[in-house]
């Protein structure tokens, strides 16, 4: 898996996915994903997804 590839097209994540994958992160991340924040740009790629939980955890992405 790389951060670019693309969840919808090139790992065949689906809209129930997406949420199963929610309530994962939420469990093992022990973060809140709030609804508002719930954009379809985060789950674009796995490297945006990656940067979602960063920002949710608090931390600081390296660029």
């Amino acid at each position: 898996m790389k951060e670019e590839d693309r969840l919808y097209e090139d790992l065949n994540v689906d809209s129930i996915m997406v949420l199963q994958l929610v309530v994962y992160i939420e469990e093992v991340f022990n973060v809140t994903v709030p609804e508002e924040e719930m954009d379809p740009a985060v789950f674009q790629t796995v490297g945006s997804l990656v940067d979602f939980i960063h920002a949710l955890k608090g931390e600081h992405i390296k660029s």
